[in-house]
């Protein structure tokens, strides 16, 4: 099995898990990346990014991930 991603305007509008031998013309093959509707698709590196979790995020390109200093990532410890 394999994952595709249908791309518009570099966005991802639909995801297809389809057998290995369906071979689409307008659909992307993500199998080994994590995508999900309305992550952008970035062509000249290959990758699939998320939304942008907070203003402040960098979008780090090489980890193909957001780096984002906001506090709300923090683990908040809980007190009993």
């Amino acid at each position: 099995m394999k994952t595709y991603a249908k791309i518009e305007n570099d966005i991802v509008i639909n995801v297809s898990i389809a057998d290995d031998n369906w071979n689409p013309a307008d659909w992307i093959d993500c199998t080994n990346q994590s995508v999900g509707i309305g992550y952008t698709y970035l062509p000249l590196e290959g990758i699939f990014m998320p939304t942008k979790c907070h203003a402040e995020a960098v979008l780090n390109v090489k980890a193909a991930k957001w780096d984002c200093t906001n506090t709300e990532h923090d683990i908040k410890e809980i007190h009993a």
